[in-house]
């Protein structure tokens, strides 16, 4: 597309600048006139512009300071999970065993009501201490 109008109808000037580099060759330095208008434009969007550049360095660098974080708490979980996971099983044998000691508690209980001491059937702890001792239930 071709340039604006006002780009069309600005002032333009040359100059010679020599160069910093100590050679013969001088710089041309070209200038555009500009209007006020297209001057605080080129303000607006420099000023965008800048303001881009912080917000992406700001994020840039939060970015980074969270993505450490991050690992950080990523690796705390880790830990938290297997110490977890380590603590069900650790749960699951213990009820297991609980649970069978439980079932063979109840057995041998069984056991005893089957059993006859001194004539007469063992039901309770009660009445196998008294047929244990002298002159219990069991004597005679």
């Amino acid at each position: 597309p071709p340039p604006p109008a006002a780009v069309m109808n600005a002032a333009i000037t040359t100059s010679e600048v020599r160069s910093h580099e100590g050679d013969a060759q001088p710089w041309m330095m070209v200038d555009v006139a500009r209007t006020d208008a297209e001057a605080r434009l080129s303000a607006q969007w420099a000023l965008k512009a800048s303001a881009f550049r912080t917000l992406e360095q700001a994020e840039t660098t939060r970015r980074e300071h969270f993505s450490g974080w991050s690992a950080a708490q990523a690796s705390t979980l880790a830990a938290l999970q297997k110490q977890a996971a380590k603590g069900r099983g650790e749960q699951t044998d213990c009820l297991s065993f609980l649970q069978q000691r439980a079932a063979a508690d109840l057995a041998y209980a069984a056991s005893f009501s089957k059993h006859r001491l001194g004539g007469k059937k063992v039901s309770e702890l009660a009445d196998l201490r008294a047929a244990a001792l002298p002159g219990g239930a069991g004597s005679g």
